[in-house]
């Protein structure tokens, strides 16, 4: 068989380059180049998508304030709680230390 250029069947030997080609019956469609769209483009392109965007774009903002809000709950109740175990630490190991008040002063012998 011989190559027949531009043709949109594969012959014996041709090449497969070309658009469309046959091969046992079955065709492949013809691959369109992409081109980049701006996100502008595709909003307007998909009226539908719209409403995804939003209600992907609040979700986000959600769950990025929930896990905030929750770090700052968590560092604050690890700041409190360990204050208050450094003061009773300070507190036992004053009185284990010193065993007396700070400005103590011997009895005055009479």
């Amino acid at each position: 068989m011989s190559n027949f250029r531009g043709s949109n069947t594969m012959t014996l030997g041709g090449s497969a380059a070309n658009t469309n080609f046959k091969v046992l019956g079955f065709t492949r469609p013809r691959i369109e180049p992409r081109t980049s769209r701006s996100l502008s483009e595709c909003l307007t392109a998909w009226p539908q998508s719209r409403s995804v965007v939003v209600v992907v774009v609040v979700v986000v903002v959600v769950v990025v304030v929930v896990v905030v809000v929750e770090l700052v709950v968590l560092v604050v109740a690890v700041f409190v709680s360990l204050s208050a175990a450094v003061e009773q630490i300070i507190e036992k190991v004053g009185y284990l230390c010193l065993c007396k008040p700070i400005f103590w002063e011997p009895p005055v012998q009479v």
